[in-house]
């Protein structure tokens, strides 16, 4: 049974591998900054790190079964000293896992601990930081990069269950996928959009430049001349703001805009939406994509990263796939994907039989903690050798 130490700036680059190694009985922990003492457990004795006395809180991830000890000193010392910090409160790790390049400080005392760096954001300037394995967060993620190995990640299913969500009006899965409509009825009531029963539903959350907001800005008008619906939700970069409002006021029967979208509204978006734009790569990981498919709601993505791992692109010749690709993250791609969307949605038992297959794919945790175990077994055999 590995004992395996996660040292993180942020809890959600690990949490979902964390718990999954502790289900299948993995020894895990991890060290990150202290950002609230909200609903924490315990405060634990102040320990000595780079000199200064830090403060302790420990805490567990939800599920209870994964204890992170949250340290109150700055992010940079924390995670400089994270496995000193974790061999004083008497856990003494055989692989320290960091996450992102500001958590290899940690390695630097980590031996004799094998140790791994997973590149959730891969450096812009090509410098990698030294471990006994580097990974990113899937294998597309990985291209490019010497020695680096690509390790798809997951979603937290029961957070994002269409059958037992607490936030959505009416609950769906594979077997029942017409309750479906309830959501999208609810989700077109909530941001003001008529029903039309012959359009379809596009949904675009957390707009940024990363995310695609500029391309949906510039093709805004090709798309609201579409006989569908967008429902664009989540405070991103302010220059998009107005942008996006205008073109909600200019089409209010098809483009709606909500900037403060709250976690109930999300939900609602990603269920009910019969299509996920993510027209730019900003999501090495794939997680926005494994969120929507989780749904039955087929992604609209460009073809980088992790997006480009998890979409299968719809073949409309064999009636295969589970979302469409951009051929780049441009306006004119974007629409051609849409339109390419739009027709399959004309084809309504073909689009109702994807997407419940869609529902039916795993993106649980379990398999990425399964392929990290082998990567923690290769590099603890080659330290022996």
């Amino acid at each position: 049974m590995n004992a395996v130490l996660h040292v993180t700036p942020d809890l959600s680059l690990c949490a979902g591998l964390a718990r999954a190694q502790a289900r299948a009985g993995t020894r895990a922990r991890v060290v990150a900054p202290l950002r609230s003492t909200a609903g924490l457990a315990r405060r634990l004795t102040p320990l000595v790190l780079d000199g200064a006395e830090a403060t302790v809180w420990e805490g567990t991830l939800p599920g209870g079964r994964v204890p992170v000890y949250h340290v109150d000193a700055l992010e940079a010392a924390v995670l400089r000293t994270a496995v000193d910090a974790a061999r004083e409160l008497g856990f003494a790790p055989q692989v320290v896992h960091a996450h992102d390049v500001a958590a290899a400080a940690a390695l630097a005392t980590a031996r004799p601990a094998a140790t791994i760096v997973t590149l959730h954001h891969p450096p812009a300037g090509g410098d990698l930081p030294a471990a006994d394995r580097l990974a990113a967060p899937s294998p597309r993620a990985a291209q490019g990069l010497p020695g680096v190995v690509g390790v798809l990640g997951g979603i937290d299913v029961d957070s994002w269950n269409p059958a037992a969500d607490p936030l959505l009006p009416a609950h769906f899965g594979p077997a029942s996928p017409a309750r479906k409509q309830a959501v999208k009825a609810a989700l077109l009531h909530d941001v003001g959009l008529p029903a039309r029963a012959h359009a379809p539903l596009f949904a675009a959350i957390g707009m940024s430049a990363e995310g695609g907001a500029g391309v949906l800005v510039e093709a805004g008008g090709e798309l609201a001349a579409l006989e569908a619906q967008i429902v664009v939700l989540g405070r991103g970069e302010r220059r998009f703001e107005e942008p996006l409002a205008s073109l909600a006021r200019r089409h209010p029967n098809r483009i709606a805009f909500a900037a403060d979208a709250d976690e109930a509204l999300v939900h609602r978006a990603v269920a009910g939406a019969d299509f996920l734009l993510a027209p730019a790569p900003a999501d090495p990981a794939g997680t926005v994509a494994m969120i929507a498919l989780r749904h039955g709601t087929l992604p609209v993505v460009s073809a980088t990263g992790g997006l480009d791992d998890v979409v299968v692109d719809y073949d409309p010749d064999s009636r295969t796939g589970s979302g469409f690709k951009l051929t780049e993250p441009t306006p004119a791609a974007l629409v051609a994907a849409a339109r390419r969307a739009l027709a399959l949605y004309r084809d309504g038992k073909t689009l109702a039989r994807l997407s419940a297959r869609a529902m039916e794919l795993d993106f649980s945790w379990d398999a990425a903690a399964r392929r990290y175990g082998e990567l923690y077994a290769q590099v603890m055999e080659a330290q022996k050798s």
